[in-house]
């Protein structure tokens, strides 16, 4: 991810804080097992998982993150999780 992108993303979500929730929640259930024995200490989706993730929602080596995307990400992903 380049600095004009966290820039971006941050601009988004500062504007929207309430979606922070739902991206938070995604995060949550998508961290990587283990996620406090390993530097950045952030519970975090492994990261294989997400470059997959954003190569299939994407459908591009290296795509641009949008607040958008992320949030409607975040959303199906709470969906799926519905019926657990």
């Amino acid at each position: 991810m380049t600095g004009v992108e966290l820039r971006n993303l941050v601009k988004y979500f500062a504007a929207r804080p309430g979606r922070l929730v739902v991206v938070g929640v995604a995060l949550w259930q998508l961290r990587a097992r283990g996620w406090w024995r390993r530097s950045p200490f952030l519970p975090l989706p492994g990261r294989r998982y997400w470059e997959f993730r954003l190569v299939t929602a994407q459908g591009i080596d290296s795509p641009e993150l949008r607040g958008d995307d992320i949030v409607a990400a975040a959303q199906w992903a709470r969906r799926q999780r519905g019926g657990r």
